[in-house]
Order: C-alpha cells, then structure tokens, then sequence
C-alpha cells in the first residue's frame, strides 16, 4: 500500500486529546512502516533477509491495524474521512495483499499468514 501520508489532526471537540494523540501516534507509526517498506537502493528492507521482510510487513500490518482500531474510537468526521480513504485503497488491493499473505478482516483489520509469506 503506497500513498501512507501523516498528517496534522483536526482539533475536534467530539474527541479528546488523549484520542486524537493516540491516532496521530499510529498515523506516524503507520507511515514509518510504510517508509521502510518502500525505500530503495542501500535501504531497501527487500535487499535483506526473509525474517527482516517479514518484520517490516509485520510491522506495517500491527501498525495498519492500531490506526484502524483507533480511529474506531473517534468522533470526528475527518478523521473518519481519511481512514476510509485508507480502507478503500487497502481493498483495492486486496488482491496484491493477498499474494503477500496479508488478508483483510470483516472489522477491516489486516492479518499476516507467515506461511502465506514464505511462499
């Protein structure tokens, strides 16, 4: 999944700070995933090993997964927005995902097959 952005969370008075922190703190963890997954050259985690692929995409899908349950918490529309932006670019690929052992749960959480993986 490309396109992982960070961005500043709107002050919303349907949630509290210790919400939006908690979503701007997986939104940035999220992005750092994202980051290690799509670095190229010298950096590139696919220049590594198996197990260091596999840390990173597990990585990306515990991150994925603590925005998408955080962001279960919020009331604020924007916040909303985006993380459906973020669901509906992650079933359009679902296929991809799919090749790489990742499947997207019925609660649009995302789970890691480490055999799936290895194949």
């Amino acid at each position: 999944v490309t396109g992982v952005q960070t961005c500043a969370l709107p002050i919303s008075s349907k949630d509290s700070a210790e919400t939006l922190k908690q979503i701007q703190t997986a939104s940035e963890s999220l992005k750092s995933s994202a980051d290690q997954l799509t670095n190229t050259g010298k950096d590139s985690v696919f220049s590594k090993s198996q197990d260091e692929i596999y840390k990173a995409v597990d990585s990306f899908v515990t991150n994925y997964n603590k925005l998408i349950e955080g962001s279960a918490k919020s009331a604020s529309d924007s916040i909303t927005k985006r993380v459906d932006t973020l669901k509906n670019m992650t079933e359009s690929n679902q296929k991809l995902l799919g090749q790489a052992g990742i499947t997207i749960g019925k609660d649009d959480t995302l789970t890691l097959d480490k055999d799936a993986f290895a194949k």
